[in-house]
């Protein structure tokens, strides 16, 4: 599902942005979730099928993986 903002963009979602509803969920070193990563786009610049097939899932969960990994390999560094 992809949300399309007409909101003012003062203090909230911006203008003509596509915003899809899936995210990629970030944890830290002990496996917890502490925050997510989404995607967003400009509507007269990216299709929603493109949004769909280039920018979620599959690229969305594995970078949201990779920025996991590295939080785990910091918590694993002993602190002085």
């Amino acid at each position: 599902m992809v949300c399309e903002s007409t909101g003012t963009g003062a203090d909230g979602p911006a203008v003509g942005a596509r915003y899809p509803v899936g995210r990629g969920p970030l944890r830290d070193g002990s496996g917890q979730v502490f925050a997510a990563l989404n995607v967003n786009c400009h509507a007269a610049e990216t299709s929603v099928e493109r949004l769909v097939e280039e920018h979620l899932p599959p690229p969305l969960l594995q970078t949201a993986g990779d920025i996991s990994a590295d939080f785990a390999r910091v918590a694993a560094v002993p602190q002085a």
